[in-house]
């Protein structure tokens, strides 16, 4: 009996000290940090925003997504292609990199994350016919899924399915067959914002007013109006103002930056180069005290898709081979799979994505290196007065007399705008609302203008 005693007490040792494989870190199951902190992306996605701005129209992008969707590319990546994206993004180690990702999608994509309405998509496809490890969908099944892109058609509908219920059917039809002929691996993001404000507009009070595009041009649009308490400042360096407007439960914010009224044709770009270089500085309003202001915002809804544009903004940031022929996503991959009909055969046939992996080949030789061969993204934010109750409306006559030491605060001219999560510094969304326009331009890709209008 003390023998068997001996003998179990050994085994108990020799298993707590045995280190299961790990499938694209040293620790897949590190613990994910409750509040993790993504200040340290905050020079990526200005330096980003300012690549893929267009000189015109307005316009809104999601770095949050985008920086999600090169993730995915980070984590299956070796070589050239893993030092590029971890100097760029930043990500020095996969291990805690993962376990950041894994905690903001708990915190950003569960059911219960906002008050308002926050709907993101971020996946990497790649090609039916590439050997990819079974633990890679264990680890990343919302994430990493397998399509047909030899069947383009069939590829783009299950795409855009899944953009679709990722987003609440609130984006669709982000990419054609076109766009995924010869394709062995693409990046897909989408992302949609409602805001429900902690202050919300009354609908009543938005009014027609004058929104100035130029110094002595202007047009007319629909002017929200509100008096309530805000944290506000004015930046010297930036020569703009910032209010920072929270959405209801505070998780979330929109940060407006308005340039002093200088000249109306320069000021904008020159506040986002300042931006750009100072990274951090949209953030330093967080820490005023609220004081009352009064608040003239337009309503409007924008709309920006990029494609080819944001993979060479990628590119000068010194992310190239990933979009090479030499690009490694080699931990994703298993070269060693044996097979009996092609690429994959005879593995059992998990079922993932609505493909059986394993269900068909490419051939003898088979698909053992990948290239990400685009990248597309799509961004949708919607600013209206945003009421979700009667005891939380606004000011009932908020176009009355401003009381003395109420700040102003009147969106009459380009601004720039952020919309961020408060619990660590994520940026959201970034955009620009220039004023109406006849059309919209989505993104500066020529292929997919489109005609559009704000409301």
């Amino acid at each position: 009996m003390r023998t068997f005693e001996v003998f179990a007490v050994l085994a108990l040792e020799v298993g707590l000290s045995v280190v299961h494989p790990q499938c694209i870190s040293g620790n897949d199951s590190f613990p994910s940090p409750t509040s993790p902190n993504l200040e340290i992306f905050i020079g990526f996605n200005m330096k980003l925003f300012a690549e893929v701005l267009p000189q015109q129209g307005n316009f809104v992008f999601s770095p949050y997504t985008v920086w999600r969707s090169l993730l995915l590319a980070y984590f299956g990546s070796q070589g050239k292609t893993l030092k590029e994206l971890a100097w760029a993004l930043p990500a020095y180690d996969k291990t805690e990199t993962l376990a950041i990702f894994k905690a903001t999608t708990l915190m950003y994509e569960g059911p219960d994350a906002f008050e308002s309405l926050f709907a993101t998509s971020s996946r990497l496809y790649l090609d039916d016919g590439i050997p990819v490890r079974d633990c890679v969908f264990d680890l990343l099944k919302e994430n990493i899924t397998l399509v047909e892109f030899d069947q383009p058609k069939l590829a783009a509908k299950r795409i855009n399915s899944a953009v679709g219920e990722d987003t609440r059917h609130m984006v669709r039809e982000l990419v054609s067959a076109s766009d995924l002929r010869s394709k062995q691996a693409v990046s897909v993001s989408a992302a949609f914002f409602k805001g429900a404000w902690e202050q919300p507009f009354r609908p009543e009070n938005t009014t027609h007013e004058k929104f100035f595009t130029e110094n002595d041009v202007y047009v007319t649009l629909d002017m929200m109006h509100h008096i309530g308490h805000f944290r506000k400042t004015h930046s010297k360096s930036l020569n703009a103002s910032v209010l920072e407007l929270p959405f209801l439960g505070e998780s979330a914010s929109m940060l407006v930056v308005l340039p002093d009224k200088k000249d109306i044709r320069i000021d904008l770009k020159l506040v986002l180069s300042k931006l750009e270089r100072s990274r951090k500085s949209v953030f330093f309003v967080s820490a005023k005290r609220r004081t009352k202001v009064s608040v003239k915002l337009p309503r409007f809804t924008i709309e920006a898709t990029v494609t080819e544009s944001l993979t060479q903004a990628l590119r000068r940031l010194n992310i190239s081979d990933l979009f090479s022929e030499n690009a490694n996503l080699s931990s994703y991959i298993d070269v060693h799979r044996k097979e009996e009909n092609g690429i994959g055969g005879g593995i059992g046939g998990a079922e993932r994505g609505g493909k059986r992996i394993g269900e068909r080949g490419k051939g003898e030789s088979g698909i053992t290196k990948a290239r990400v061969s685009a990248i597309f993204e799509k961004a949708v934010v919607v600013i209206d007065e945003g009421g979700l109750s009667p005891e939380l409306e606004g000011n009932p006559n908020p176009a009355g007399r401003v009381i003395r030491r109420t700040k102003l605060f009147e969106c009459d001219r380009p601004f720039a705008f952020f919309i961020v999560g408060n619990k660590n510094k994520a940026i959201l969304f970034m955009g620009v609302y220039r004023g109406p326009t006849e059309d919209l331009i989505r993104g500066i890709d020529p292929i997919h203008y489109k005609k559009s209008k704000t409301y």
